[in-house]
């Protein structure tokens, strides 16, 4: 039976720390909100245990420099550690006209493996403190709502003032099919091409590839607006549904009026060559796909009497596929939204279809 070794992990001040990762062993633990922690199971003698800030990024985090400590003999229950706040660094944050900015939020980039990532926020002159660094040459980026982020290299204590730049802006009001605002809805934006790509981050944040897209909720009265916009090209969609179609907008756009699409259902059975209805192929169910010209909408697994049905379906022509894996049997029909009954019959395909995914299996 393994040995354990338990303690507590504490902060320059005496503070206890917790939701730190803690390591030994192979095993890995995390100190509970007392700061306590306890490894286990280990082998006899002495192990070095590895402290270092939580995973994840929420507000709350206590950042310090990681810390080893050596020599730790399995079956201690008293062990207390405590970390050092680690390397700072402090900087200012301002607007294009040289006001500062409260609540930027300044990160270094990119995270190391799982651990949390230090965070600051600039307080109401724009200052900030950055705590929990490494040491040796830093690269951070900083954001405010309505701003270009900005990214910078820092060497020692003091960081170079920032301006960050007034993004661009899209707006507009969402209704539904019958002409009423439509709130809460989600849409999202995609960056298609950059007037000016250094507006465009190449780097790593939030353990995330940094993406030139951006989300909104409209209002109860169906208005949105994206701001801090590189500018530029962009695809606007819904972020679930299908009843919006996708546009192309440019940045500096505020009037968009658009309407959700009247939604639909689409039923129907799936027929084997002989004419009966059929839900496997090859041993395997048979699924069934539905596309829009706004995307697919989406696919469902057959019914055993080979039967389906698509609820929310857009309106405009719809087409429907079966794929049979193993004997290679395909069918294809495009049809309207609305459709009832529809009859689909697979066939032979002359074409050998790949290999499904194995959750296809």
């Amino acid at each position: 039976m393994g040995l354990s070794v338990e303690g507590i992990l504490v902060d320059p001040r005496g503070g206890r720390i917790g939701g730190a990762k803690v390591l030994a062993g192979g095993i890995e633990t995390r100190t509970d909100s007392a700061g306590r922690f306890r490894l286990e199971p280990l082998d006899p003698g002495p192990h070095g245990i590895t402290f270092a800030p939580g995973a994840g990024q929420s507000w709350g985090v206590i950042f310090f420099a990681e810390r080893i400590v050596e020599g730790v003999e399995a079956g201690r229950d008293d062990l207390v550690v405590r970390v050092e706040d680690g390397r700072a660094v402090r900087g200012r944050i301002l607007d294009g006209s040289g006001l500062p900015l409260a609540r930027a939020e300044v990160v270094l980039v990119p995270a190391a493996d799982e651990r949390a990532m230090p965070e600051a926020r600039s307080d109401p002159d724009g200052f900030y403190r950055l705590v929990g660094l490494p040491e040796g040459p830093l690269r951070l980026a900083a954001f405010h709502e309505g701003h270009l982020p900005a990214l910078f290299d820092v060497k020692g204590e003091e960081a170079p003032v920032q301006r960050l730049r007034a993004g661009e802006s899209i707006a507009g009001r969402l209704l539904d099919a019958e002409g009423q605002p439509a709130g809460m809805r989600s849409l999202h934006l995609t960056l298609r091409s950059a007037s000016r790509m250094d507006d465009i981050l190449p780097w790593r944040f939030k353990g995330e590839e940094y993406g030139p897209w951006f989300e909104c909720t409209t209002a109860p009265d169906g208005s949105f607006r994206f701001s801090g916009l590189p500018a530029g090209e962009y695809k606007l969609e819904q972020r679930a549904g299908k009843d919006l179609v996708p546009i192309d907008v440019t940045t500096g756009t505020h009037d968009l009026r658009l309407r959700l699409l009247t939604l639909h259902t689409i039923s129907g059975t799936v027929y084997d060559e002989k004419g009966a209805p059929v839900f496997r192929s090859g041993g395997r169910r048979l699924k069934i796909s539905a596309y829009h010209a706004s995307g697919q909408i989406g696919y469902i697994f057959l019914r055993e009497d080979g039967g389906f049905r698509f609820d929310k379906v857009p309106e405009g022509r719809i087409v429907l596929g079966v794929i049979g894996w193993d004997d290679f049997k395909t069918a294809k029909l495009e049809v309207l939204a609305g459709a009832q009954d529809v009859r689909i019959q697979l066939e032979s395909s002359p074409y050998r279809l790949p290999e499904p995914l194995e959750e296809e299996r």
